[in-house]
C-alpha cells in the first residue's frame, strides 16, 4: 500500500501485513510529521492518488488514435512521485550472479548482466501505479560494445602509433578527436536508451541531432576557456536544453526553459565556495542545480519539483560510502535501493498529461553509442 506524508509529500510503498492493527498515527521518516492513519481492507492505491471505490470510479475511457497510449490516467490533485519497489536482497542476488558469470566468461557476460540489472530497476519503478519496462537485450549491448570500441578506440590507437613511429605531434590530435567524437556518440547512446525505455506500452524517444550536439559542446568549451569560466552557465543551460528538450515520451517532448543568465550568480558563488570548502560545496551546488533544472522542466501540463538539498545529498553519499566500505562492497545493492528511494522521494510531479496526443514512435536505435558509453563508464539514465 502507498502512504504519503501530507506535509512533505514523501511517499512509500509499505506491506500492509507489516503494519500492526490499531495503528492510528504514522510518523514520516523524512520530516518526522505525525499524521492520522486508518488501516482498511482496500488500502491499495496508485502512487499518492486518494483511494476510490470501484462503485464510484468512472469507467476507463478508450484511447483515441492508432498509436495512442492505453486508457486515460486518473491524475491526483496533489503532487505525486515515482515509487521504487526494489529490495536490496533481490538486487544482491542479481549482482552476485552477474559477478560470477562475468568472471567465468572473462567479462563477456557484462552486457547481459547490465540488461538484467536494468530490467529489474525499470520493472520495480512505478508512476501512478504503472511499472516501467526496459526492452534492450544483451546481444544488442554486446554488439554495441564491440563496434563502439572499434570506432572509438581504433583512431586513438592509430594516432598513438603514428606519434610513436612517425611524428610525436600526432599524439596531440587524440584530444581534438575525442572532443569531436564523444558528443555524437553520447547522442546515439541516449537515443538507444530512450528507445528501449517503455511506460504503459509507449517508448520514450530522443530526437537530438549529433551535429547539433557537436556544435553546442565545441562552442561551449571554447567560450568557457576564453572567458575563464564565465560563459559556463550559458553552456550548461544549452546542454540541459539539448538533452531534456529532445527527450520525449512517445512523440511528445519535454521542455526546458532554464537560462544561463539566471544561473550566472549560482555558478560564480559555487566556484568560490567549492574552493574555500575544498570541494565539499560541490554537493550543495549539484542539489541547487537539480532543483533549478526540474523546476524549469515540463511535459505537457505536468511540472516537476525537486526537494534535494546539499545536506541530504551529503548524508546519502556519506552513508552509502560508509556502508560500502565497511562491508567491502557486499552491501552495494542496498545503497542502490537507498539512492533510488532518495531520488524518487525528492522528485515531485504535478499536473495532468493528455496521453491521447502521445503517439508511439517507430524509429530504431543502434547500441553503438551505448557501447562507447559503457567503455567510458558513462551511464545516461532516464
Amino acid at each position: 500500500m502507498f502512504i504519503q506524508c501530507p506535509k512533505c509529500l514523501f511517499a512509500k510503498d509499505i506491506d500492509p501485513a507489516k503494519i500492526p492493527s490499531g495503528v492510528k498515527e504514522i510518523k514520516c521518516p523524512k520530516c518526522a510529521t505525525l499524521f492520522p492513519f486508518t488501516k482498511t481492507s482496500n488500502d491499495v492505491k496508485p502512487s499518492v492518488a486518494p483511494p476510490v471505490s470501484a462503485a464510484a470510479a468512472p469507467p476507463p475511457k478508450p484511447a483515441q488514435g492508432k498509436y495512442a497510449s492505453a486508457e486515460k490516467i486518473e491524475f491526483p490533485d496533489l503532487p505525486y512521485n515515482l515509487v521504487f519497489h526494489g529490495v536490496g536482497a533481490e538486487l544482491f542476488k542479481i549482482y552476485l550472479v552477474n559477478i560470477l558469470l562475468f568472471i567465468i566468461t572473462f567479462g563477456i557476460y557484462r552486457p547481459w548482466g547490465k540488461v538484467k540489472l536494468r530490467k529489474y530497476l525499470y520493472s520495480h519503478t512505478a508512476l501512478l501505479g504503472e511499472r516501467f519496462n526496459y526492452t534492450g537485450t544483451g546481444r544488442e549491448l554486446f554488439k554495441g560494445l564491440i563496434l563502439g570500441g572499434i570506432i572509438f578506440f581504433g583512431p586513438v590507437f592509430l594516432l598513438q602509433k603514428l606519434g610513436q613511429f612517425v611524428n610525436f605531434a600526432f599524439v596531440f590530435l587524440v584530444y581534438p578527436y575525442l572532443g569531436a567524437v564523444i558528443p555524437p556518440l553520447l547522442v546515439f547512446s541516449r537515443r538507444y536508451r530512450a528507445n528501449r525505455s517503455v511506460w504503459r506500452g509507449v517508448r520514450f524517444s530522443f530526437t537530438g541531432d549529433w551535429k547539433e550536439s557537436l556544435k553546442i559542446y565545441a562552442l561551449g568549451y571554447l567560450l568557457t576557456i576564453f572567458t575563464f569560466g564565465v560563459y559556463y552557465p550559458w553552456f550548461y543551460a544549452k546542454k540541459q536544453m539539448f538533452w531534456r528538450g529532445n527527450t520525449g515520451f512517445g512523440s511528445v517532448n519535454f521542455k526546458y526553459t532554464g537560462k544561463g543568465k539566471e544561473l550566472l550568480k549560482t555558478f560564480l558563488l559555487g566556484y568560490f565556495l567549492i574552493v574555500i570548502t575544498f570541494g565539499i560545496y560541490a554537493l550543495w551546488l549539484k542539489a541547487k542545480l537539480a532543483r533549478y533544472d526540474w523546476e524549469h522542466t515540463t511535459f505537457q501540463d505536468i511540472s516537476f519539483k525537486s526537494t534535494i538539498t546539499g545536506g541530504s545529498l551529503f548524508v546519502l553519499y556519506f552513508v552509502n560510502t560508509l556502508i560500502t566500505g565497511v562491508t567491502l562492497g557486499i552491501a552495494y545493492p542496498w545503497t542502490v535501493v537507498r539512492t533510488m528511494n532518495y531520488t524518487f522521494g525528492n522528485l515531485m510531479l504535478k499536473g495532468k498529461g493528455d496521453f491521447d496526443k502521445v503517439l508511439q514512435t517507430s524509429g530504431t536505435a543502434s547500441a553503438i553509442g551505448e557501447g562507447v558509453a559503457d567503455h567510458l563508464d558513462v551511464d545516461l539514465a532516464m
